[in-house]
């Protein structure tokens, strides 16, 4: 079995770079967090969620707020991928859970 990864982005370009680069495992993807919480929803095989902060609808630390809140996302890994460089959107990335913060 691949290991699934969900990249949530704005960004159809960013979200189609990402998934050609993960190409060996199975990548789904999502445009802003709603969409990203909906596929989460409905599937509990996800092993690695890479995170823009900057989405419409529901923005990066709204998700990451749900998942730490949520028992059945404990083990769930995530990766903010953000062209964001404060300091203070890493710092509050971190506390909420995320496994890295990454600038793009």
């Amino acid at each position: 079995m691949s290991i699934k990864i969900l990249v949530a982005d704005d960004s159809a370009s960013d979200r189609m770079k990402i998934k050609n680069m993960l190409s060996e495992y199975c990548v789904l993807t999502a445009c802003d967090g709603v969409e990203a919480m909906r596929v989460l929803e409905e599937d509990d095989e996800i092993s690695l969620l890479i995170l823009d902060l900057n989405m419409p609808n529901m923005n990066g630390f709204q998700v990451l707020e749900f998942l730490k809140g949520e028992e059945r996302f404990r083990k769930l890994r995530t990766i903010i991928l953000t062209n964001s460089g404060e300091l203070e959107d890493e710092i509050k990335g971190l506390g909420l859970g995320a496994v890295d913060y990454i600038r793009k």
